[in-house]
């Protein structure tokens, strides 16, 4: 399905009507009887770009799959880096303004059963797809838990990125030398702490607006 933006100019008798952008949303069949939703293209034009229009459009997207029971989970195909950046921005205000577990200042360890709770609460209540989820998670332990933890802790972090980059890119992977594999999950966790750092207003923000007692994702 698509979701079509226009804008709108002219007076109340002559108003005209131009197009500005569009989302397209797959569906893929889910055994038995269910379904998967994949976003594949997102496009906005250049003059409604930075207007946050976009991540308006993306939230729609969501908000429909999750309110069908028929959705397993949402999904995206081969996303732009800006557009990783407009998800997880909206991924991490859901899931920190809905308590997920992981996402709290007092989770010290996150360790692994507290990312599997938040793999279980993302899909079951965001129909996030859990290697998302974890990305996310991720993403608030670097920001918010990482400056103060023990070497260990460094370590074991850097090695569950690293697992997660070579799960999404085995298939590139396979077959390389081991040298090669280890030179790119380096560049590529390097990448994602690049990555994260952009987050890291987003994430402080929706902290403060939950401890404020506010919602809403912004």
């Amino acid at each position: 399905c698509y979701y079509l933006l226009f804008s709108s100019s002219g007076s109340s008798s002559a108003i005209k009507y131009q197009f500005a952008g569009f989302v397209s949303v797959y569906h893929f069949y889910h055994h038995p009887h269910r379904r998967r939703h994949r976003i594949s293209q997102v496009l906005l034009l250049p003059q409604h770009q930075g207007r946050g229009i976009g991540r308006r459009l993306l939230q729609q997207a969501y908000n429909d799959a999750r309110a069908d029971d028929v959705v397993v989970d949402i999904t995206v195909e081969d996303p732009s880096p800006q557009f990783s950046y407009i998800r997880d921005v909206l991924d991490l205000n859901e899931l920190i303004d809905r308590d997920c577990p992981g996402f709290d200042a007092t989770t010290a360890a996150n360790g692994a059963e507290v990312v599997e709770a938040a793999i279980e609460f993302g899909l079951r209540e965001l129909k996030l797809y859990h290697e998302q989820v974890r990305h996310c998670v991720d993403a608030y332990y670097y920001c918010k838990l990482l400056p103060r933890a023990t070497e260990e802790a460094v370590r074991a972090f850097r090695l569950r990125v690293k697992r997660r980059l070579w799960r999404s890119e085995k298939n590139a992977l396979e077959g390389l030398p081991d040298d090669e594999v280890k030179k790119y999950l380096a560049t590529w966790y390097d990448d994602e702490v690049t990555h994260f750092e952009r987050l890291r207003r987003t994430i402080d923000a929706a902290l403060q607006r939950r401890v404020g007692g506010g919602g809403g994702g912004g």
